[in-house]
């Protein structure tokens, strides 16, 4: 079982407030691809209420890659169904490849409306496509870099491949979007920043001078505060499993984690 949150948060410039929220509980069977299905209706939720609330501000903030978020779709999934639809599928292999589909749908929906103004921000980037070297370019500019700063904007194109062939993915066909490195505060973590379309120097610039504003600890606020208020705990876990009617007794097959 997984419990799924993920929340809107917007910030006016003195106060955040939480415009939306939603959450699934998910009762998928040990292995059988469940960690693989659970990351994809978290990134389906989180795409959803970005497609909802982007409109209230100039920009958004989102948790991750982009090009991780364009997870290679099988070809021959409907797009159409419902997330409810989706978790309702017998097949496992099916669901996932169901649920990767709906992502790419909704991602083209975003892109299509807000573009450059939705920004994508990895803490764990592994790509190496700036210094083209066996570590990653994060491990890279940790080691010989300590001030804040940011990289010269590399500019990448989507590739077809791995989009599925629809008419509500088409937004995504020949995309080009823009990776670049920064670090908000002296000694912080090197985060990668995915935007949609060609940026400048200057506009990177000034992607970090909006971060810094909202930094604490060399991350941005709202992707932290987010990442706390839909921790799932303990004992929410104790709680929903009451609510659902499981209870540990004897050599109960359940995992323990979940108690």
């Amino acid at each position: 079982m997984a419990v799924v949150n993920a929340e809107a948060l917007l910030f006016d410039g003195e106060n955040y407030d939480a415009v939306g929220t939603t959450s699934k509980i998910l009762t998928f069977s040990p292995g059988n691809l469940a960690k693989e299905r659970t990351s994809e209706v978290m990134a389906i939720l989180e795409v959803n209420l970005a497609i909802e609330h982007a409109d209230k501000s100039e920009f958004v903030l989102m948790d991750g890659s982009f090009a991780k978020k364009l997870e290679k779709a099988k070809p021959g999934y409907l797009i159409s169904n419902s997330l409810d639809e989706i978790l309702s599928m017998n097949g496992e292999k099916e669901m996932l490849y169901t649920l990767i589909a709906k992502k790419q749908a909704q991602l083209a929906q975003l892109i299509s409306k807000y573009r450059g103004n939705v920004l994508w921000i990895s803490k764990n980037s592994k790509g190496n496509d700036l210094f083209n070297q066996n570590i990653s370019d994060v491990g890279i500019l940790e080691a010989l870099t300590e001030e804040p700063g940011y990289t010269l904007p590399i500019v990448h194109n989507v590739d077809p491949n791995t989009i599925i062939n629809s008419e509500e993915t088409r937004p995504l066909n020949g995309l080009q979007y823009s990776s670049f490195y920064l670090r908000l505060d002296k000694n912080a973590k090197v985060l990668k920043v995915d935007i949609v379309g060609i940026i400048n120097e200057q506009q990177a610039k000034d992607i970090l001078d909006i971060l810094s504003s909202v930094s604490v600890n060399g991350y941005p606020y709202p992707l932290l505060k987010v990442h706390f208020d839909v921790k799932v705990s303990r004992e929410d876990r104790r709680r929903i499993l009451q609510i659902i009617g499981v209870r540990k007794r004897g050599n109960s097959w359940w995992p323990n984690q979940l108690f």
